[in-house]
């Protein structure tokens, strides 16, 4: 059973408690927005659970904390992805103070929900959503049921998990002394593996920002006669050379086949062989690719260009 059909499955026990309590009065404690000093002290009444669940999407990608608020009584919850359930207007609010703020304080202002399916039971909106932002690496998809009494939200039951974004990272700029490319955004990939195979589809396609773009600032490279490349400035020279044309003293061309590969930890552990039209044979090595699942933290490499037999 996928996450909206679950979603939906949820709802169901929530409408229960939400059926014949249309008409109940509804109460709105004041809260207080801790990171800004905000107030909500008052509920906005929709005219339906469309009209509910339409302002909630509206707000929430506004970052407008005190629109959220505005629609959250005091009996509200909100059921969370990891079985944790948000109880009452001061949890609640504490919980859309931190998504409101931007990127840099730890927020998420700035991610946008667009509705990909929606479907009714009772009062409640069943939506099948995706998420993006300039701050991601990708859109993120999920499902939410919202509960309601047709005026406010009665409860939300939500597969949002704020830790599988994939973010992107901002890093140290580097410039290619060669071409004048920068690069000063890091791009996570999804495991070790995935950081391996991203590093020898970008080495193939000389793509020096690609390469930069796994690389954070303390990363170090451990050359074959005993030399470590520290930081992303002395990592992007080293790479600047590499992706050269062969008649400029660089590499590009050289392209590195996997024959055989090991895990062991964060570490891919492979062996490779590397041919191009301009190699009179082709060369083999190894690597190991340290990752802690996200970019590359570090490389041991057996490479030495001086032993390349150029055709």
């Amino acid at each position: 059973m996928n996450t909206y059909v679950l979603t939906g499955v949820v709802a169901i026990a929530l409408i229960a408690a939400s059926c014949g309590e249309s008409q109940r009065e509804a109460t709105a404690a004041t809260v207080t927005n801790p990171n800004t000093g905000e107030v909500s002290e008052e509920l906005v009444e929709q005219d339906g659970s469309l009209e509910v669940y339409e302002e909630h999407i509206r707000v929430l990608n506004d970052c407008d904390w005190v629109g959220l608020m505005a629609q959250y009584p005091d009996d509200a919850e909100i059921h969370l992805s990891d079985g944790t359930v948000v109880k009452g207007r001061e949890a609640i609010g504490e919980l859309f103070a931190g998504f409101v703020l931007p990127p840099e304080d730890g927020g998420l202002c700035g991610l946008t929900f667009v509705e990909e399916s929606r479907f009714e039971v009772g009062g409640t909106q069943n939506v099948q959503w995706e998420a993006d932002a300039d701050f991601l690496f990708e859109p993120y998809k999920g499902s939410d049921a919202y509960v309601s009494d047709g005026r406010y939200m009665t409860a939300m039951v939500t597969t949002f998990e704020g830790t599988d974004l994939r973010m992107l990272e901002d890093a140290d700029p580097v410039t290619n002394p060669n071409t004048g490319d920068v690069s000063d955004t890091l791009v996570p990939q999804d495991g070790s593996v995935a950081v391996y195979e991203e590093h020898i589809r970008v080495l193939n396609d000389c793509d020096w920002v690609g390469l930069m773009a796994q690389y954070p600032n303390d990363a170090e490279i451990h050359l074959s006669d005993g030399t470590v490349v520290k930081g992303r400035e002395a990592i992007g020279e080293l790479f600047a050379g590499f992706v050269l044309p062969p008649e400029d003293g660089g590499l590009c061309g050289l392209t590195f086949v996997e024959e055989s590969r090991f895990e062991a930890g964060g570490s891919q552990n492979v062996q490779w062989v590397a041919d191009a039209d301009f190699l009179s044979e082709p060369y083999r090595g190894s690597d190991a690719y340290v990752s802690e699942g996200l970019y590359m933290d570090a490389m041991v490499t057996t490479f030495e260009g001086t032993d390349l037999q150029m055709g």
